[in-house]
């Protein structure tokens, strides 16, 4: 499988392998339906220690939370405590999103995942520890 990491850049929106639409549901995130509206725009911003963090349409940066489905969330206030994310574009225009350089994963890399996250951080999807095809995801650029 041919692969290019790269950063992503200005606004875009992110689907599932099933076509929905990661979307911000107050400060949590769900993959909910297949209608684009302005809750699924996301942009990224690129923190002083050069790393890739993700922003979403309420104004807050996506964090993962220390849990054992490593449940993601859009509730950070600053770039401090928001996920370090990078974006492994694969074969047939899918994108895995790599998260790393987080304390809790001990060096380690997790992949940003469709599924449902823990019910108690609920709305929130997870991370998992092996890419599988919950792990895929498409890419649409959006305007401002």
């Amino acid at each position: 499988m041919d692969t290019v990491i790269t950063p992503l850049k200005g606004g875009f929106a992110i689907k599932s392998n099933d076509g929905r639409y990661l979307k911000v549901i107050g400060e949590g995130l769900a993959f909910r339906d297949q209608i684009y509206d302005s809750s699924a725009k996301f942009t990224t911003e690129r923190t002083s220690n050069q790393q890739n963090v993700l922003k979403g349409n309420n104004g807050k940066y996506v964090r993962i939370y220390e849990t054992n489905k490593f449940d993601i969330k859009c509730d950070a206030k600053d770039q401090r405590d928001a996920l370090s994310v990078g974006s492994l574009f694969l074969a047939d225009s899918f994108v895995n999103f790599t998260i790393t350089n987080q304390a809790s994963l001990g060096g380690r890399t997790v992949f940003m995942s469709s599924e449902v996250g823990s019910v108690s951080y609920s709305p929130s999807i997870r991370a998992k520890d092996f890419e599988d095809v919950s792990c895929r995801f498409t890419v649409s650029y959006v305007l401002s």
